[in-house]
This record gives structure tokens, sequence and C-alpha cells, in this order.
């Protein structure tokens, strides 16, 4: 799969294909650490969906809403372009 970027300068780690949907992955608190959702992003594709883990940084003036939120909407288009039902994606994720 392909990596892209959801927004000008942040890339999203794809693994897998959306057969059985998309799960949006997001790293803890911090800056571009997609990388740290690898084991789980592979683990999500083996379990046949697209596991998208976008770089997000928490260190913006607004905590990292807009990363998050262009990451969504991302993960929503990935969605459609699989013939999914856009508003039925899945966001895992952890933090401190």
């Amino acid at each position: 799969m392909v990596d892209r970027e959801h927004a000008a300068g942040r890339r999203v780690l794809a693994r897998g294909a959306a057969g059985r949907g998309v799960v949006l992955l997001w790293h803890g608190r911090g800056v571009d650490s997609a990388d740290w959702m690898l084991p789980l992003a592979d683990r999500v594709a083996g379990g046949g969906a697209l596991a998208l883990a976008p770089d997000w940084s928490s260190e913006t003036p607004d905590g990292g809403r807009a990363d998050l939120l262009t990451s969504v909407r991302h993960a929503r288009d990935r969605a459609t372009e699989a013939g999914h039902d856009p508003d039925r994606i899945v966001v895992a994720g952890w933090s401190l």
C-alpha cells in the first residue's frame, strides 16, 4: 500500500486494503509518530481492513485538532473510494 499525505507535510501510513473497512489509528502526543502504529496497522491489515496511521502534531496551537480532523476526512475519502460507508470508519488510539 502506498503512503500518502493527508495534509500538506503530514503523511499517512497505509497498510492493507479496505475489503472489510477502514481503521484510523492515532498515535499519542508528540510530533509525527505514526511509525509507532505500524505493528498494530499490520495486524489490522491482516484482518482484511485498510489501516491508516497519520502523522500529526500535538504541539500546534490547536493541540493537533486540525491535523486529526484532516486525517478523519482522509479516512472518509478512502472509505468512499473503496465503496464503504464513510460514516462507518473505526478510530483507535491511545495517549498518555
